[in-house]
């Protein structure tokens, strides 16, 4: 309604006037619907219908193969649905590392998904296909069919009737921006999907108790350098920071050390190995260590693929007499970050041992059980203390 008012509309249609010294924003998203022919026709999925049928379809069609689509197909094709994943771009989970999106794409057709790269969707026909299945028409000339259409090709963010250009706020590209305090507008704040950078719960969880503090006067202040996120799929990808490419980009002098053997890690320098006598092969896992500097900032992150690997020992699991490595407590703190919704106070704590961890790794040239790929993130000198 304007700075410090709020109009709500209350179930019998009539609104009331709130006033606030503060006002924050926290709207959520939900999933984006393309335009297509047919679609309306034929009825479709989104992330809702997806997780709260009670009946299994006779085929399903997921159109986007980003972390709810791969999640969703795995789900449905170990129920012994058909299903076909349909992706525009030339691999699966495409957001992240390569070597994720190549073991994703693995596991989900050992269990019988059907990964359709490079194409979309450009029209449905209703009920025109097998026994009366939708058939989804795609850019190559080919179709792909299924009684359910799954939509998981994005979020938007419900900004349309906030009226938001009565605080003097103009939406651009369906997104607000916030500035290092989550501020839009004086003495209004935004939190969860609305403020990005990324949308996770946990990290929405983060940003709604610092949006509080801060409207309450705390000197405080959000620090997205430590998003973790997690795909729940088998094998399951987890990860921290930037990917090597995206840390070049910012002017990171950051150099990759890597396997997907299981075995063997090799510094690029010297072609070294490194002595990998804890690794436990998994055909399904990678690992890729990158380290880099920035003046007097260290920089890295990590990435995970193996399976169950959220689900992670405690260091005394492991055999007698065997040395622990800081890695331990890193992958830990990691799963704890992403099971637990809690990204603050253990975030700086992550750091601090992913900051000891790397220097212990340089020192003793060793590597625990679990993958790892370590690239750039910020780190303040001063947290690893």
């Amino acid at each position: 309604a304007g700075p410090g008012r709020v109009d709500v509309r209350r179930p019998d249609g009539t609104t009331v006037e709130l006033q606030a010294g503060s006002v924050i924003l926290a709207v959520g998203s939900h999933s984006r619907i393309p335009t297509l022919p047919g679609l309306e026709e034929a009825g479709y999925w989104t992330n809702r219908q997806g997780t709260g049928t009670r009946e299994l379809p006779d085929g399903l069609v997921i159109l986007g193969g980003g972390p709810s689509g791969v999640e969703l197909s795995q789900v449905y094709a170990r129920y012994g649905v058909p299903v076909t994943l349909v992706h525009p771009r030339d691999r699966i989970h495409d957001r992240d590392h390569p070597l994720s999106s190549k073991y994703l794409a693995v596991g989900l057709q050992r269990d019988g998904v059907t990964i359709r790269t490079n194409v979309r969707a450009t029209g449905l026909r209703p009920h025109a296909g097998t026994n009366g299945r939708h058939l989804v028409e795609l850019s190559d000339g080919s179709s792909a069919e299924g009684e359910a259409i799954l939509l998981t090709i994005g979020r938007e963010i419900p900004l349309d009737a906030l009226n938001l250009p009565s605080i003097g706020v103009e939406p651009e590209g369906g997104k607000v921006r916030a500035d290092g305090h989550l501020r839009i507008a004086p003495n209004v704040y935004a939190a969860g999907d609305v403020a990005g950078p990324e949308l996770h719960t946990h990290l929405a969880h983060y940003q709604g108790e610092i949006a509080v503090k801060i409207a309450l006067g705390d000197d405080v202040k959000p620090d997205p350098s430590a998003i973790p996120r997690a795909t729940y799929t088998d094998p399951e990808t987890a990860s921290v920071g930037l990917l090597v490419d995206q840390a070049k980009e910012r002017g990171i002098d950051a150099e990759s050390m890597w396997s997907d053997d299981g075995f063997v890690l090799r510094l690029p320098e010297t072609e070294e190995p490194i002595d990998s006598s804890l690794l436990l092969p998994d055909p399904a896992s990678f690992r890729d260590l990158v380290l880099g500097q920035l003046g007097s900032t260290s920089l890295f992150a990590a990435r995970f693929v193996k399976s169950e690997q959220t689900e992670l020992p405690s260091p005394s699991s492991k055999s007698k007499g065997t040395e622990v490595m800081p890695w331990v407590l890193l992958l830990l703190i990691v799963a704890l970050l992403v099971l637990t919704s809690l990204l603050h106070a253990p975030a700086y704590a992550a750091r601090r041992v992913y900051y000891r961890s790397l220097q212990a790794a340089a020192q003793n040239r060793a590597i625990d059980t679990y993958n790892l790929q370590i690239e750039a993130i910020k780190l303040n000198p001063h947290d690893a203390n």
